[in-house]
């Protein structure tokens, strides 16, 4: 047996399938539990406790059986077939052909890649803080990440291959132009190298330049008009990625529909300030020494995001667009929340860079 994949079954609160995966034989009941020994918490997670637990209480009570096959998670994004409503959302977790290849394999139908610019892009380190709970785990996470720092070039390369070495799997390209022409022809780039359909960001929160990121997605005109230019430029599904930096997303959601959009993606972080030093007055994480505003995620932010995502798919105007939701989304039953309130597929990103790196 495998008692790893069986804790993190639990940890996800997933204990129905954790238990339903177990050989037919509980062998934990006379084992002497040196699996307990060899855990990097020897002596403080009661595996074989846990196990017994799973056997005993969790298996007879089981609601319902293992299906057989995954063929009802097939869904599709605009009309684009997928294996499963999941995705890797843009990030440092989809900036690789490495990283997303490992996703691939391991059952995600995609990803959206890591936002493609022609700007210069020079990465803050250390660029990531938190605030735990009282048992130590990050409930909420603060980045100040910026877009792809691989050329444009280096980034069609990687669609390439990855189309070729994985064909049934989604290419979601999350773009950012500096002006009409860029969008345009970024996406018509994407189309041409593989991508399935594309991602507008008109909300990243750690922009340098003004004019760019959040400051699109809180003006409706500016949305209106990147969206027109973007469809100009490819006949692949388009999603606007909208700010959740505003008091409202409808006006934001409404404009991307008249500019030819075929979906809405939401929401990105938001804006916060993570902690201060009552010695230096300055926030994590310094950049230079100097305070610096970020994007804020994970699971704490998960009530913001379902509130927009049910303004979303409330709005009778938007009626038939499809809605990518993200953001707070840990378990299983968290994407079924943003599927209940109207997303069509769901993107993860922090709880999938937290269970790697905790």
């Amino acid at each position: 047996m495998d008692p790893a994949r069986a804790l993190l079954g639990i940890w996800f609160d997933d204990q129905d399938v954790a238990a339903m995966r177990l050989p037919d034989k509980n062998v934990c009941v006379d084992c002497d539990a040196f699996c307990e020994k060899a855990c990097v918490n020897s002596g403080r997670v009661p595996i074989r406790q846990l196990m017994n637990e799973l056997y005993e209480k969790v298996r007879p009570e089981a609601e319902i059986h293992m299906p057989d096959d995954e063929e009802r998670l097939k869904c599709d994004l605009c009309g684009v077939p997928l294996e499963n409503p999941f995705l890797l959302s843009s990030s440092v977790v989809a900036s690789t052909y490495d990283m997303c290849a490992r996703a691939f394999e391991a059952g995600w139908s995609g990803a959206c890649f890591k936002t493609i610019c022609s700007l210069d892009i020079h990465e803050a380190s250390p660029r990531f803080s938190a605030i735990k709970g009282d048992n130590g785990s990050i409930i909420g996470f603060k980045n100040i990440e910026q877009l792809s720092d691989h050329s444009v070039a280096e980034n069609m390369e990687i669609f390439r291959k990855l189309k070729k070495n994985y064909p049934t799997k989604f290419i979601l390209a999350s773009i950012m132009g500096q002006d009409e022409a860029e969008w345009e022809s970024l996406s018509g780039l994407c189309e041409e190298n593989g991508a399935d359909a594309i991602e507008l960001n008109f909300s990243c929160p750690n922009m340098q330049e003004d004019g760019l990121g959040s400051d699109i997605g809180k003006v409706p005109e500016l949305v209106e008009r990147f969206t027109r230019a973007a469809k100009r430029g490819t006949t692949i599904p388009i999603l606007a990625k909208l700010t959740p930096n505003v008091a409202t997303m409808s006006p934001a959601a409404e404009a991307a529909l008249r500019g030819g959009a075929d979906g809405i993606a939401a929401i990105n972080t938001i804006k916060s300030i993570v902690g201060v030093s009552p010695y230096t007055y300055v926030s994590a994480p310094a950049v230079k020494g100097q305070s610096a505003v970020g994007g804020y995620s994970g699971n704490a932010v998960k009530p913001i995001a379902l509130r927009f995502i049910a303004e979303i798919g409330q709005n009778s105007k938007l009626k038939g667009m499809h809605i990518s939701g993200m953001d707070g989304i840990e378990t299983w039953r968290d994407a079924l929340e943003f599927i209940l309130m109207g997303s069509c597929s769901i993107q993860i990103t922090t709880a999938v860079w937290l269970q790697n790196n905790q």
